[in-house]
């Protein structure tokens, strides 16, 4: 492979990453925006389109969960099982996950003027981490790591049961009566029974239609992460397409 292919692959590699990142950067910093611009509301005032509120989560009545590992009641969890793969003679090791588990859905949002059902479909919200559990030569798995994996019939012995393997469980959770922070569009959706005989809970649904933001951390910390992110990704990858334009240059 000739040096002048070399480097027209590596300015390639610089302007599809340099487009990517400054691509993630306006898309968090338009965020940012979004939030800036939009008042927060109380519960008791949301109309039709986009929301802002500040409020507790309060799971909707019978359809509380509990993570599979510490059995701590929320709303959403992601369990992940990985297996160290030592790489060989030539390679550097590295965690591989061999199994995953994520589990999530509706849920209420309390203020003091009442609950709205919050449905954040395929919007990402940060877990909290409940627990991480490593087994290898001279330790093991916790109780409740130790009975998940036998429930998912994933043996933590090879090697023809000689041998320990080397397993990591790890537990992240969206807890019950956690503050969040949410932003989404509010329509009126027909609600479960049950919550269409409880006064305290709106008429209106906030759902995710692109611009949802969920975060456990305030208004102002949010707002301040994405912008502060966007700017980093979009001199990122400005100095990403500089570098590959020089190199094209160099090669013409």
């Amino acid at each position: 492979m000739s040096d002048p292919f070399l480097l027209v692959i590596v300015a390639l590699v610089g302007f599809i990453g340099g487009g990517i990142l400054i691509g993630m950067g306006i898309s968090r910093l338009r965020k940012w925006k979004l939030i800036e611009k939009t008042p927060t509301s109380k519960v008791a005032d949301i109309q039709n389109g986009l929301v802002e509120l500040d409020g507790v989560i309060r799971p909707i009545t019978g359809k509380m969960m509990t993570s599979p590992v510490t059995g701590t009641p929320c709303i959403s969890y992601t369990v992940k099982v990985q297996e160290y793969d030592s790489g060989g003679r030539n390679r550097s090791g590295k965690w591989r996950t061999i199994h995953k588990e994520n589990r999530g859905g509706p849920f209420l949002l309390q203020d003091e003027t009442g609950l709205v059902k919050v449905d954040p479909a395929r919007a990402k919200m940060d877990q909290l981490n409940t627990m991480e559990s490593t087994q290898g030569l001279f330790s093991d798995l916790g109780p409740g790591a130790c009975n998940f994996i036998e429930s998912r019939g994933i043996k933590d012995k090879g090697f023809f049961g000689l041998m320990k393997r080397n397993l990591k469980v790890k537990e992240s959770v969206v807890p019950v009566n956690l503050h969040i922070y949410a932003l989404g569009t509010a329509g009126i959706i027909v609600l479960e029974e049950e919550l269409e005989k409880d006064p305290r809970v709106s008429v209106f649904t906030v759902r995710n239609e692109g611009k949802m933001i969920l975060s456990y951390k305030s208004e102002k910390e949010t707002s301040s992460h994405l912008k502060n992110y966007g700017f980093v990704l979009i001199i990122l990858g400005s100095i990403f397409l500089l570098g590959g334009f020089s190199l094209m240059i160099v090669i013409l």
